[in-house]
């Protein structure tokens, strides 16, 4: 069962609240909110990379630009 960000929580606390639901219980982020952490994951490598910084001491874009 996909189910929203904020309901995953609650699933979880259930899921680990009540003992029958423990094998049979498994929530899962549905596509869309996968889709955004992984895209979150990507971007925040890419502003420790110091990629930006590269780019705008090699003249290739201005700092508003990067």
């Amino acid at each position: 069962m996909a189910v929203d960000k904020t309901l995953y929580q609650k699933l979880v606390k259930l899921k680990w609240s009540v003992e029958e639901y423990k094998d049979i219980l498994i929530p899962c982020l549905g596509g869309l909110h996968i889709a955004k952490n992984v895209l979150g994951v990507i971007g925040w490598h890419m502003s420790e990379s110091g990629l930006n910084e590269l780019w705008v001491e090699c003249d290739i874009l201005g700092a508003n630009s990067a």
